[in-house]
């Protein structure tokens, strides 16, 4: 009885907590989109394995700046994921961190890239749980960082906020 209890409860924790927007292709709420959409490449989309503990919006333009920024996010060398190849020559990497949440259901993405003839904005999504969501009861790092054609052009973060709603 005890083990179809705990199963009942893990199954409607998990289907009650449906984000209001699908995580795959996230909503991109920002109303002054101007300029033509920059693909990017995904580099790192992690939850609780980074260990920034502030909120952060980086720039990074050369090696070196990563190398430093890779041992910051992941301080433990043995835990530490090999960092990510990228051509410096033709590339740069844009960082996102929610710094550190006290639960799990925090998520953090760069919905979209777009370029000006002058500028380069960066849309952020940052999602935090509704109140009625089920969510693990540990300290999460949500991250996520992109590689985007390298511009001389100045890089813009703007950020929305959702909350997943979880009441059915």
């Amino acid at each position: 009885m005890k083990r179809f209890s705990i199963a009942v409860f893990l199954t409607l924790s998990l289907v009650s907590c449906s984000s209001s927007t699908s995580p795959a292709t996230p909503e991109r709420t920002t109303p002054q989109q101007t300029g033509q959409t920059t693909s990017f490449r995904v580099l790192v989309e992690a939850a609780s394995l980074s260990g920034l503990e502030r909120k952060e919006q980086l720039v990074i333009n050369d090696q070196a700046a990563l190398d430093a920024f890779w041992k910051k996010a992941y301080p433990e060398e043995e835990q530490r994921p090999p960092t990510p190849s990228v051509d410096f020559s033709g590339e740069l990497v844009l960082a996102v961190s929610q710094g550190m949440q006290s639960t799990g259901g925090y998520s953090v993405t760069i919905a979209e890239v777009k370029e000006s003839d002058t500028a380069l904005t960066v849309f952020v999504k940052e999602t935090s749980p509704g109140k009625s969501c089920a969510v693990t009861q540990a300290f999460t790092y949500p991250l996520f960082i992109v590689a985007v054609p390298k511009t001389n052009k100045p890089i813009s973060f703007s950020t929305v906020s959702d909350t997943t709603n979880c009441a059915r």
